[in-house]
C-alpha cells in the first residue's frame, strides 16, 4: 500500500517490439511519488523528465546503450525498456500520447484465447513464436531497428547475414511450435491455478501420442 499499488491492481505486459512494457494500475498514485522521493531522498537520484505536459523518469546504462523508463500516466504507472537513442520514438507510446499502429486489444487475440481455453478472467497471455521470428528476422523489424543504434555492443544481431538454412529453420520452428499460452483456471481465497501449454501443429501433436513407452 506504501506503494500505491493494491491486491485489486490490473496489469498488462506486453513488447514493443521485444523491448518489454508493464503497465499496473495505482490505488494511489501520490503514494507511489512519494515512495519514489523517499527513495531519492536515501539512496539515489532518479533523473524527472517532461514530455509534452506529462512527467517521466528515466534510468540509463551507457554500456549496454539501453535505458528504463517509469511514468505515471493517469490512474497507472507504465514502465518500459528501450535502447536510450531511440527515446523520441518509443516515448509518446509508452505515455498514452499516441496510439501503437498494431495492439494486441485491436487484434481481440486474448478475448478469443480466454474463451477458447476456458480461463477465468484473472490473468491470461501469450507468446507468438512467429512475431518473435519476426522481430528477429526481418531487418525493419521495430527490434532491429532499434537496436541498430547499440550495433557494436553486446545486443549485436545482423539479420541479413544469417545462412538461408538457419532462417528456414527459425520458420519451420514457429510453424511447429505456434503459440505458448497460460492462463487463470482458478482464483479463491484458499486456491490459485494457473495452465501453461505449449501449442503444437496437428501433424506432431497427432504423432506425440503414439510414442509410448512401458
Amino acid at each position: 500500500e506504501s506503494l500505491g499499488l493494491a491486491l485489486e491492481s490490473h496489469y498488462a505486459a506486453y513488447g514493443h517490439g521485444l523491448f518489454p512494457v508493464l503497465r499496473v494500475t495505482l490505488s494511489d498514485p501520490d503514494a507511489l511519488r512519494a515512495a519514489i522521493a523517499r527513495i531519492e531522498a536515501d539512496s539515489f537520484d532518479i533523473p524527472e523528465y517532461e514530455l509534452n505536459g506529462q512527467a517521466y523518469w528515466k534510468i540509463d546504462d551507457a554500456e549496454t546503450g539501453l535505458a528504463a523508463w517509469f511514468a505515471i500516466v493517469d490512474d497507472h504507472l507504465a514502465m518500459g525498456l528501450a535502447p536510450a537513442a531511440r527515446e523520441n520514438e518509443y516515448l509518446p507510446t509508452l505515455l498514452a500520447q499516441s496510439r501503437p499502429s498494431k495492439s494486441v486489444e485491436d487484434s481481440g487475440a486474448l478475448v478469443e484465447l480466454v474463451a477458447q481455453k476456458a480461463y477465468t478472467p484473472y490473468g491470461a497471455g501469450y507468446l507468438d513464436t512467429a512475431a518473435v521470428a519476426d522481430e528477429l528476422l526481418n531487418a525493419d523489424s521495430v527490434t532491429l531497428a532499434y537496436l541498430g543504434e547499440v550495433a557494436d555492443g553486446e545486443f549485436a544481431w545482423d539479420a541479413g547475414a544469417m545462412d538461408p538454412v538457419c532462417r528456414q529453420e527459425f520458420e519451420l520452428m514457429t510453424r511447429v511450435v505456434p503459440r505458448l499460452v497460460t492462463g487463470a483456471t482458478e482464483l479463491g481465497a484458499d486456491v490459485v491455478a494457473l495452465r501453461y501449454e505449449i501449442e503444437l501443429s496437428p501433424m506432431l501433436a497427432r504423432a506425440l501420442p503414439r510414442l509410448v513407452s512401458d
